[in-house]
């Protein structure tokens, strides 16, 4: 198949988005037997979450459109969620969330850069109703 926007793949750096939602997956895998008790949406959303990542992470394209929007909402919500967590347990006050708190902070940093990677090269694609 011939690439019919062959200056996108640059752009949008596909590659990067996979192994920064992997990357996002490894670490919620690892985190989540650490922080069992402090992840207030239990632990099936959790790995529902994970599996979702996971998912996307393996269905990143840049020639899709509809996959890179589905890559920036997750992203968003990565943000929100992880970083309104942080914030959160930082402002508890409690010493001992602190391994929780930078966690939180490392994922939503991550969602972050992802975020904008996926949302740069959105606004870069042609539209399918250029005449609109």
């Amino acid at each position: 198949m011939i690439d019919s926007n062959p200056d996108l793949k640059p752009l949008y750096k596909s590659d990067y988005v996979r192994i920064l939602f992997f990357a996002i997956g490894i670490i919620m895998l690892v985190g989540l037997p650490l922080f069992i008790k402090e992840i207030n949406t239990g632990m099936t959303v959790a790995v529902l979450g994970i599996l979702v990542i996971d998912f996307f992470a393996g269905m990143t394209n840049y020639r899709r459109k509809g996959i890179i929007f589905f890559d920036a909402c997750i992203s968003f919500v990565g943000i929100v969620y992880f970083e309104i967590t942080a914030a959160m347990t930082f402002y508890s006050g409690n010493s001992d969330y602190t391994g929780y708190f930078l966690f939180n902070q490392l994922l939503a940093i991550l969602f972050f850069i992802t975020l904008y990677i996926t949302l740069r090269a959105y606004r870069k694609m042609p539209s399918q109703n250029s005449n609109l």
